[in-house]
């Protein structure tokens, strides 16, 4: 007959729960694991921000030229919002998808602003190709017909000032949207990197904590 003493029978269980319950499920080398992978997952949790910035914007931009297409209706101001609307869609969408560490939404990002660029640099394009200092020169002078030296000084500079000016905005966007999806394209390696170092339950721990 076990003639142990029934406190200490009784106390061992106690002992043990309130032991695991101290420390929780995890041991410590679970919690080195989740320190090297919240490291790794620093350059995803920029990736999001600036998804989520970029969406952001572009949704904003695109209710302001919404507004601008009603006030002024004309097909450039309908395609500018249509364009807006249909990139900031994909911004933010994007932003979802690489909330939950999916390599290849960076590839469709990055794809979404290089047509972007394409759209601007071809209605740049188009606008220039369609200038006629002429058409210009007559408007205007019908409006500022009595100042002196205005048809010269439209001959002049209208033809530079115009295709200066679209000139830049192609120049601008090759700069912003082509280094975004160039950000966006080199992203997807940092992505997959985190996904094959950092164990599934990991990965699930940063998307059920918002991260």
């Amino acid at each position: 007959m076990d003639r142990s003493d029934p406190d200490k029978l009784q106390s061992g269980p106690a002992v043990e729960t309130a032991h695991t319950e101290q420390l929780g499920p995890l041991e410590e080398r679970h919690f080195a694991m989740v320190r090297q992978a919240t490291q790794r997952h620093k350059v995803v949790e920029k990736m999001i921000r600036r998804t989520k910035s970029a969406a952001t914007v572009t949704l904003v931009l695109a209710v302001g030229a919404i507004g601008a297409s009603i006030i002024w209706p004309g097909w450039e101001n309908v395609l500018a919002a249509t364009v807006l609307c249909g990139v900031g869609a994909v911004e933010l969408w994007g932003y979802y998808q690489i909330r939950q560490a999916r390599s290849w939404a960076a590839t469709v990002l990055g794809g979404n602003q290089l047509a972007l660029l394409a759209v601007i640099a071809a209605y740049c394009t188009v606008q220039m190709a369609a200038f006629s200092p002429e058409q210009l020169s007559s408007e205007l002078q019908s409006q500022f017909g009595g100042l002196p030296g205005m048809q010269r000084m439209l001959d002049q500079w209208s033809p530079m000032l115009t295709y200066g000016f679209y000139g830049l905005i192609i120049l601008i966007s090759v700069g912003f949207q082509g280094g975004t999806a160039r950000y966006y394209f080199r992203g997807r390696s940092h992505i997959e990197a985190f996904n094959q170092e950092t164990p599934a339950w990991i990965r699930r721990l940063f998307v059920e904590m918002g991260q």
